[in-house]
């Protein structure tokens, strides 16, 4: 293993030093194809990682994803314009200011010129001698000369007929061939082992040599010979078998699937194609609790279903572990038929009950020029959309928006870092009344004021901040802004007014909110009682005595403390009962017109009731009419918050109107 993670500011200076040491050291983002800038102890997104090469689309064999994957230092080289590149790439860790961890290589990149003098790869002009020449040309051996320039100097007829299958004569092609060779030797297991088995692929056909490299020290520095001997097909069936099957199904792996599925669109482009990835859920309990060869027969019997359906109009991979691909013409993909052929996997397992399910991700090809690595992941990104559910089986199309999505919760981390050092994040207020609009209190709410879209809508990016686990960032400074805005009012008609400030379950986990709100008084001299807390009653989960250890310190400092949505998923009396809060704020779904109407009035009239006999008050939201408003009058509340008196609006409408 590379690293078990390093910081941001370990990521910088390794940089750094790589920068002062090679021609050329940048960081990359291997899955995403792209560049990565770091600056300020931020990592923000740059540039197509291949437009140095000259490409317009994504490299086809990443050198730089499979160093991640393996988690290892590999070396490659390329030629582009007349020069060789030498390149290293180092994966890392990298462990973000929410922990999260990042993947990313350091490309280390050493530039050489090649000469311009076109290098004579046919000594028959000028034999020094006629045995040797004989030697030379005639063997069966393909003999490659590379001199201590990384320059192929000379390459008999043999080994132009293995690398050059159409008789062209590329010094070029076979310089670049032969150089990854040999930095190959550096990845390998045995890099001294003196003959090993090469894959050379040419024309989407795979070859297999046996090479021997053989070192030479001459005046010019350190040269190579290489000796290549061509395997037969006998072997080369078996070595390819090797490479592209999986050993347990028996079908392809992913990179036989992939390079079976570019053939087959290749071969018949004008057929309509769909490409399903299925997950089997529970599957790693199956194997750990049942034993592997259960495991495997479910394997197994999973990969004859799907073989079955392909038959001779596509193809079957076990990607790894519990996802499968089928990749077929659309007319015989039968959705029905595969949920019916996949109820007998429960009898690969002799009656066992497993709990196993089928999540299937399903994308119908609508561009054929995608390379099949997408054409996999846009599958697999509607497994990873598809709901959980207790269903046996569940099907999910891919769509446009789920790229989307995935791209924007890519590019999450670096828009929230931007939109924060431009102050795009604004504090609203919506104000908390009494039934005939006298002002009580408000409650702090997060907009996002972006200037090429407006005001962006909080249900848009609130859940996906929760998701990367940077909402409690977005917290702090609603909270920060809120302490400020107290501040400022000590000496205004607004001096006793509260502000009501949000607290997620995220926060509590991740930080001491009570040192938090703690510096936030001391910092701006406010009172702690008109700052109050929202906490969601959905952060007890998992977490009471935690919670309720932090109500009890933030009463002890003078702070009012909310429970937040009420009534929305798990209120309990036990909570009532055990977590001291002043107040009860009523989730809107109780408003809601519903067929139960009468019955969630009845219920919300004793939680009112409840609370007041407590001596806690009670807040509701989302009061949008004045039917709800006498209504809930008449059941004993008071304080109210909604559109009916105010939607959110910024601070200079809220002081406008309320100072």
């Amino acid at each position: 293993m590379i690293n078990k993670g390093i910081r941001i500011q370990e990521l910088s200076d390794i940089l750094e030093k790589e920068k002062r040491e090679n021609d050329l050291a940048r960081i990359v983002n291997p899955f995403s194809c792209g560049t990565l800038n770091v600056e300020n102890g931020v990592v923000s997104s740059n540039s197509s990682c291949y437009q140095i090469w000259n490409h317009n689309h994504r490299c086809t064999n990443c050198h730089s994803k499979r160093a991640c994957i393996q988690n290892e230092v590999l070396h490659k080289t390329e030629i582009l314009d007349n020069k060789l590149y030498k390149i290293k790439t180092t994966p890392y860790k990298v462990i973000m200011d929410n922990n999260e961890e990042k993947q990313v290589v350091i490309e280390s990149v050493n530039i050489s010129e090649l000469s311009d003098k076109p290098v004579n790869m046919d000594l028959s002009n000028d034999p020094s001698s006629s045995v040797a020449n004989s030697i030379l040309f005639d063997s069966q051996f393909g003999i490659i000369h590379l001199n201590a320039g990384h320059q192929v100097v000379f390459a008999n007829s043999a080994a132009k007929n293995m690398l050059l299958r159409n008789g062209e004569d590329s010094n070029a092609s076979i310089t670049t061939t032969v150089n990854n060779w040999l930095d190959g030797r550096l990845d390998a297991e045995n890099p001294d082992e003196k003959i090993f088995v090469q894959r050379y692929e040419y024309d989407q056909t795979d070859y297999f040599f046996n090479v021997q490299i053989i070192p030479l020290s001459m005046d010019d520095g350190q040269n190579y010979v290489f000796l290549l001997q061509e395997r037969t097909q006998e072997d080369s069936d078996l070595l390819a078998k090797l490479r592209d099957y999986d050993p347990i199904t028996g079908v392809f792996n992913e990179s036989g699937f992939q390079n079976k599925l570019q053939k087959i669109l290749k071969a018949h482009p004008d057929n309509n194609y769909t490409l399903m990835c299925l997950q089997m859920n529970n599957f790693k309990t199956i194997n750990s609790v049942f034993g592997a060869n259960i495991g495997n027969a479910i394997l197994c019997r999973v990969a004859e279903i799907l073989t079955n359906i392909a038959e001779d109009h596509g193809c079957v991979c076990h990607f790894y572990s519990n996802q499968f691909g089928l990749f077929t013409e659309t007319p015989f993909f039968d959705r029905e038929k595969l949920a019916l052929d996949l109820e007998s996997v429960k009898n690969a397992a002799d009656g066992l009950n497993l709990g196993l399910n089928f999540q299937i991700g399903v994308y119908q090809l609508d561009d054929y020029t995608l390379s099949p690595e997408i054409i996999c992941g846009r599958a697999a990104l509607a497994v990873r959309n598809t709901p959980e559910s207790d269903t046996f089986i569940t099907f999910t199309n891919y769509t446009k928006k789920m790229s989307e999505d995935h791209l924007s919760d890519s590019m999450l981390l670096p828009t929230f870092e931007k939109a924060v050092s431009n102050d795009e994040f604004k504090m609203y207020l919506q104000p908390q009344t009494d039934r005939y609009g006298n002002l009580l209190g408000a409650e702090a709410l997060a907009r996002w004021d972006r200037d090429e879209e407006g005001i962006v809508s909080p249900g848009s990016f609130i859940h996906r901040f929760e998701k990367k686990g940077i909402i409690y960032r977005l917290d702090k400074l609603i909270w920060e802004k809120a302490a400020a805005l107290l501040a400022s009012w000590k000496n205004t008609s607004l001096k006793d007014i509260s502000i009501s400030v949000n607290v997620s379950p995220l926060d509590i986990s991740l930080m001491d909110i009570v040192d938090t709100f703690k510096e936030l008084v001391q910092k701006y001299d406010i009172d702690p009682g008109l700052m109050h807390i929202e906490i969601t009653e959905n952060a007890m989960i998992g977490h009471a005595e935690q919670v309720i250890s932090t109500v009890n310190r933030l009463h002890q400092l003078g702070f009012i403390v909310e429970i937040d949505d009420f009534g929305s998923g798990y209120s309990s009396l036990n909570m009532l009962k055990d977590l001291h809060v002043d107040t009860l704020k009523i989730d809107r779904g109780f408003l809601e017109e519903t067929a139960q109407k009468n019955r969630s009035k009845t219920i919300l009239s004793a939680i009112i009731r409840l609370a007041s006999d407590i001596g806690m008050s009670v807040v509701t939201e989302g009061v949008e009419t004045e039917e709800m408003l006498n209504s809930l009058c008449e059941m004993g509340c008071e304080i109210f918050q909604g559109f009916y008196f105010s939607k959110p609006v910024t601070i200079e409408d809220f002081e406008k109107k309320y100072r």
